[in-house]
């Protein structure tokens, strides 16, 4: 009887074999079926019988002996049983013992039905053990790439983790820092208020402060909750058809300012056609002021944005283009995503918790619509593009003449002459209403928003206290406060650092800057206070020039 047709008759006899073998393997067998585990085992047997039954060269027996023999582009039975087995929680040494048990079985069985015939059909005790050696490469192999794809997916899936639990992190330091920014006006000012009792002036402009950095925070909640319920598909569109010419002179009004504190120069190219679409006015005059404002605040003073908008087929297409600092490929295709922002650094004048390009794609995609965003890398600029679907709808109005009339305005700096201590904080609230606290003790006081203006002013020899914020524009606090050590007229001054960034790292750069203080906003003015009282009495120690 040929070994093939033996297999055939006894499979039943070796199947039961294999079984009883495999079911020592323990745990893992015990997580698959005996189903399971008969129906491929009885698929490799099946593959072998075929092979034996199958003719072959002797080059092709030599390459098959040798694991070389051509691959299906299908799976072949031996490769799928590897991959079952690995899913049932097999070792590969517990898989090559499966394929011994075979072997080995095959052959007893054969041997105790017919003696002679093993020694008499050497062949087919070739051709098998050669089968069974084939079988055993390919599932070995099958086995090994699962394994090594398995092991990537999941270094793929613990960086992505790493990076995510890493943006999650620098958003909640960002939080803290934005929560600290409005906090320390109006702490100063509420001491303002406690050192002016019946000063009616000093009252009004102390609210107004109070007002505008309370209106700050409600803006920082606002944009929370925005993207609490966007996410949980909890908000609700007040929908009607809109002209998008009107849109954007509404969204020009609101990001003007910051424009124009910038010294942008912003060019509107809004063209001739009708523009309309259906959608929610206040949501989309909000996605297109933060695309404004992006473009401010991250181009460098004296910039150009351009705000245009195009009408293609059935689409209105809304570009914001800048000529500022661009976005890195790696952070291209990430973008949109909460949590993510370009790397943390002092230069964040204008604040921002980095969730508004999430909120702007969240309610374009609920208008039917898409953005997209492009740069050529950093410091080449970037434009964001809005895709809403077109209204046919004629226009009634004339909107041209409404924004023919926006105009740029520069702003005036205000200048103090030969003070006896600076301010520079490009939060203005943040900056007079320390000064105004400052000068209320007898202090004269000039405030600057930039390290440039700062360093231009010519009463720069009579200043003996520098408080400097640390994340402004163009130049930081630190880049500040090394300058000003480096300048003979200015490099015995006490410097004093007044910010929201408290980690030990940024405690870490002011001292290597020059900083002989570093507070965190809001600071207690008892603090600054007994700094002073040094200061003007000529007894500052060594110990009062170092970063705590």
């Amino acid at each position: 009887m040929r070994l093939s047709a033996f297999i055939v008759e006894s499979k039943e006899v070796i199947l039961q074999e294999w079984e009883d073998f495999a079911r020592t393997i323990t745990p893992p067998a015990l997580t698959m079926d005996r189903k399971a585990l008969r129906d491929h085992a009885g698929f490799v047997l099946d593959a072998i019988i075929a092979d034996l039954d199958t003719a072959q060269t002797p080059q092709e027996q030599a390459d098959k002996s040798r694991g070389e023999s051509p691959q299906a582009n299908a799976p072949s039975e031996a490769q799928t049983h590897a991959a079952e087995r690995l899913a049932a929680g097999y070792t590969i040494h517990q898989l090559i013992s499966e394929y011994r048990a075979l072997r080995a079985s095959v052959l007893r069985l054969w041997a105790a039905n017919s003696p002679e015939v093993l020694w008499s059909d050497a062949g087919d005790v070739m051709r098998f053990n050669e089968a069974v050696d084939q079988a055993l490469a390919e599932s070995v192999e099958r086995y090994a790439q699962l394994v090594e794809s398995t092991i990537d997916a999941q270094k793929l899936a613990e960086v992505e983790l790493r990076q995510s639990n890493q943006h999650k992190d620098d958003f909640l330091a960002m939080l803290a820092h934005e929560l600290r920014n409005p906090l320390a006006p109006i702490s100063t000012a509420a001491q303002l208020l406690s050192a002016s009792p019946g000063n009616e002036p000093m009252v009004r402009k102390v609210g107004a402060i109070i007002t505008r950095q309370i209106s700050h925070l409600t803006h920082i909640v606002d944009d929370l909750l925005d993207v609490s319920r966007i996410s949980r598909g909890l908000v609700e569109l007040h929908t009607e058809p809109l002209d998008l010419k009107l849109i954007v002179a509404s969204a020009v009004e609101q990001a003007q300012a910051l424009i124009e504190a910038r010294h942008h120069d912003l060019v509107l190219k809004l063209g001739s056609t009708p523009a309309f679409v259906v959608g929610d006015k206040t949501r989309l005059v909000q996605v297109l002021s933060n695309l404004l404002n992006n473009a401010a605040k991250y181009t460098p003073p004296d910039g150009k944005i351009v705000l245009s908008l195009e009408v293609r087929a059935d689409q209105a297409l809304l570009a914001v283009s800048d000529n500022g600092d661009g976005i890195a490929p790696s952070l291209l295709s990430h973008i949109f995503e909460l949590f993510t922002q370009a790397e943390r650094t002092p230069d964040r004048a204008q604040g921002g918790l980095g969730l508004g390009l999430s909120l702007v794609k969240s309610i374009i995609a609920l208008h039917g619509g898409e953005v997209e965003a492009k740069s050529e890398g950093l410091g080449k600029g970037s434009v964001f593009t809005v895709t809403l679907p077109l209204l046919n709808k004629p226009s009634d109005t004339d909107t041209a003449s409404t924004l023919g009339e926006l105009r740029l305005a520069e702003l005036a700096v205000r200048s103090t002459a030969l003070p006896q201590l600076m301010v520079v904080d490009d939060n203005p609230d943040a900056g007079q209403a320390l000064a105004s606290l400052l000068e209320i003790k007898g202090y004269r006081v000039v405030v600057h928003e930039s390290g440039e203006s700062a360093l231009a002013d010519t009463a720069l020899p009579g200043i003996e206290m520098f408080i400097l914020d640390i994340g402004m524009p163009g130049m930081d606090g630190f880049e500040l406060a090394r300058r000003l050590r480096a300048n003979p007229v200015t490099q015995q001054a006490l410097l004093v650092a007044l910010t929201g960034y408290g980690q030990a790292n940024d405690r870490a750069m002011g001292k290597a800057a020059g900083f002989d203080h570093y507070y965190v906003k809001p600071i207690h003015m008892q603090q600054l206070t007994e700094l002073l009282a040094k200061l003007n009495a000529g007894s500052l120690q060594e110990t009062d020039r170092k970063v705590r």
